[in-house]
């Protein structure tokens, strides 16, 4: 059901946010944001209107945003696929090696 979806959503997601801080915290030694003050934070890793946000938008985006990508896709040919692929993975390749591998900030 949508509310297991939602649920499941949220989950994960507070999950990847709060190991995405960790490893930025632990590995790089900043914190790209700070949750100290808000409301239910852990560790101000993560908090409740952070959580719900990304629940929400995930929600809408696999019950709205995903059945019409999909209808596009359909009816694209594979060459058209593979080169938005391109078009869009080399750019964020290139920033992964450069921010994260290299570590040029």
């Amino acid at each position: 059901t949508i509310v297991l979806v939602f649920l499941w959503i949220w989950l994960i997601t507070t999950g990847i946010e709060y190991i995405s801080h960790f490893i930025i915290d632990t590995f790089f030694h900043i914190s790209l944001w700070d949750y100290t003050n808000d409301f239910l934070n852990i560790n101000a890793r993560v908090n409740w209107d952070a959580s719900r946000n990304f629940a929400i938008g995930g929600t809408l985006l696999l019950y709205t945003i995903q059945p019409m990508i999909n209808r596009i896709l359909k009816k694209m040919k594979e060459k058209e696929k593979w080169l938005i692929t391109l078009v869009i993975g080399i750019p964020m390749l290139l920033d992964f090696i450069l921010h994260v591998v290299l570590k040029i900030i």
